[in-house]
């Protein structure tokens, strides 16, 4: 006990002080002689003021002795120190006594503070990167829309090579696009802040869109893929995006291990209550060291520097977590003759069939407003829109936007949030305090998607909010939900 190196204090029934050690003299600053027949209040009050968990225990079994917990301590000059406090009860001579042994635990907090500060800076700065990312992207994808549209509509022939290129441009940026939503995730998963907006979902009505999404991969290694559904409908309570996003991985992981000319199959199957979503591939297999660690950020089997089978695994990362939020399980198994993923989820009632249909929307002598600081970005999207029909204004700076809104009157913006001079957010709570009445439509357009940018700019009078890059289907199905303008199918 002299010789401890934590705070030793020993106190009676009635949280009197009987002895303490050196490492608690020199722990408060005080000398035995000054605390022994005097309260333990004195070194630490915080646990004897709440009624509900009081430091000395009230009855036999009470939660105080045994586990440690932190508490605060003050010292002989007024200073208060973190404590971590456990107790034990010994019988001396007939009576009671607890044994309170205290560390301090400045250096542990302030390294977790920091640690906290830490993984604050690298939330902003991925939101800041996904933003500064999601601008080009949006920009190389509304641009090959623009040429696929154009060409669509007969109004620029291009021959088979140009066709191929705008199609490699468009593959290629929607696959950085997943890339950069697996990173994020990533980061949220680790801080146990994923997202999900749960609804009943049919899986098998999502193999066609599934496939389309891996489908460059697959073709680039001339592989078979097959997929079977061997009962529909197969319905889940689940996050259709994160579902979709579980799929798409296993499969593009499949693709990226499996030498040319080889298989993949994707099955889904009920088994009991649950939904069999399986993935087989005939690869080479996963080696048996590496099947441990398989589901860990980061890993990638077999890497080489010539790094020919693409990137490293960020998306094998994210199954166990985003599947167990789902109240599921997933498997693997491997051999020589490949490897099998089973993803397990629980049945739900069907959802109801519904008549998908490709909408086609019209909005002529409609204006709208576009706010984007990006000019590559601005004027692709501005080229999209226009094809509806829009008389399009666009502006390049909040100060510029809220000049021309009050010129033109615009019955929709589309708003950039991280603009120069004044932001989306306060273009949008200028234009709803200054232009009160008018029934305008505004949609954020922006690289930032956590739960905490759509707060704010529900806070900031926006309407809807979108994430880069853009979707067009997406924007002209919320205006023409917000306007009142009805689809022509």
């Amino acid at each position: 006990m002299e010789t401890a190196a934590d705070g030793i204090i020993t106190v009676d029934r009635g949280g009197v002080i009987e002895s303490l050690n050196p490492a608690a003299e020199s722990l408060f600053g005080y000398g035995a002689f000054e605390l022994i027949g005097r309260s333990i209040r004195i070194l630490m009050p915080a646990p004897l003021d709440d009624a509900e968990d009081n430091f000395l225990p009230q009855s036999q079994g009470d939660k105080i002795v045994g586990g440690a917990r932190e508490v605060e301590g003050v010292c002989t000059d007024g200073r208060r120190l973190p404590l971590e406090l456990s107790v034990s009860e010994t019988q001396i001579d007939g009576k009671t006594f607890f044994i309170g042994m205290v560390r301090d635990i400045t250096q542990r907090k302030e390294h977790d503070d920091e640690m906290r500060r830490q993984v604050r800076q690298r939330e902003r700065f991925l939101a800041i990167l996904s933003h500064e990312l999601r601008n080009p992207m949006g920009a190389v994808l509304n641009a090959a829309r623009v040429v696929k549209d154009e060409t669509d509509d007969g109004n620029v022939p291009l021959n088979e090579i140009q066709s191929q290129a705008i199609a490699v441009i468009d593959r290629q940026a929607q696959h950085m696009a997943r890339l950069l939503d697996d990173l994020l995730d990533t980061a949220r998963i680790t801080q146990n802040k994923i997202e999900l907006r749960r609804q009943s979902v049919n899986i098998d009505e999502m193999v066609e869109d599934v496939r389309q999404c891996v489908a460059y991969l697959i073709d680039e290694k001339n592989q078979q893929f097959a997929a079977t559904i061997k009962q529909s409908p197969l319905t889940v309570w689940g996050d259709p995006a994160r579902l979709k996003q579980a799929m798409v991985n296993l499969l593009a992981n499949a693709a990226k291990y499996t030498p040319q000319g080889g298989r993949i199959e994707l099955q889904l199957d009920r088994q009991g209550r649950e939904v069999c979503i399986t993935v087989r591939d005939s690869g080479s297999g996963i080696p048996a060291n590496m099947l441990e660690h398989l589901f860990d950020a980061f890993v990638q089997h077999d890497y080489t520097l010539n790094r020919t089978e693409g990137v490293m695994d960020i998306g094998l990362f994210i199954h166990p977590e985003q599947v167990r939020a789902e109240s599921g399980d997933i498997t693997v198994a491997s051999g020589k003759n490949g490897s099998e993923f089973i993803i397990r989820l629980p049945s739900s009632k069907a959802a109801p069939k519904l008549k998908v249909s490709t909408p086609h929307f019209s909005f002529e002598g409609r204006r709208l407003l576009i706010v984007e600081d990006n000019d590559d970005a601005r004027q692709m999207l501005v080229q999209i829109i226009r094809s509806k029909g829009f008389e399009v204004i666009e502006a390049g700076n909040g100060r510029e936007a809220l000049e021309l809104f009050a010129q033109y009157r615009p019955e929709a913006a589309v708003l950039d949030i991280g603009l120069p001079e004044i932001d989306g957010y306060e273009v949008a709570r200028q234009i709803r305090t200054r232009h009160d009445g008018e029934e305008v439509v505004l949609v954020a357009l922006t690289g930032y998607g956590q739960a905490s940018d759509r707060k704010a700019t529900r806070a900031a009078g926006f309407d809807d909010h979108l994430v880069k890059p853009l979707d067009p289907g997406k924007l002209f199905k919320v205006l023409a939900q917000k306007l009142g303008q009805r689809a022509i199918a």
